[in-house]
């Protein structure tokens, strides 16, 4: 019986550092990585972008846009970012999201007049 409840404790244990499928939330910290945008524009650069609660603020060296400051969500597989600033802001609106290890992914279509997709690869510092 005791055999059995610390087998119990060491599966459980193993369970809980199982790479994680959903998103956790839990994105407080500052990461670090690249831009690209593809489609009829094109640009890319650096990104840095710091996390606190549901905050999010940052700069990139993109060369026609910003990563300016505001709030964020999560939801199933989605991110979505709400710019507390005006102008050509990279994270404002909806995005695909995925967490592996102590990096992020973070994607997005856009079909409208102008076709472009939105890659960041960020890692956590």
């Amino acid at each position: 019986m005791r055999n059995g409840f610390w087998g119990l404790i060491f599966v459980l244990g193993l369970v809980s550092c199982a790479k994680e499928t959903e998103p956790s939330g839990d994105l407080n910290g500052t990461y670090n990585g690249t831009f690209l945008r593809t489609g009829d524009v094109e640009d890319a650069g650096s990104v840095r972008i710091v996390f606190v609660a549901d905050i999010f603020s940052g700069e990139t060296t993109a060369s026609e846009l910003n990563i300016c400051y505001g709030n964020y969500d999560i939801f199933g597989d989605s991110i979505r970012f709400k710019s507390l600033c005006s102008g050509s802001d990279l994270l404002n609106g909806n995005y695909k999201f995925r967490e592996s290890a102590d990096s992020l992914y973070i994607s997005r279509t856009v079909d409208s007049t102008i076709h472009y997709t939105d890659n960041l690869i960020l890692k956590k510092q």
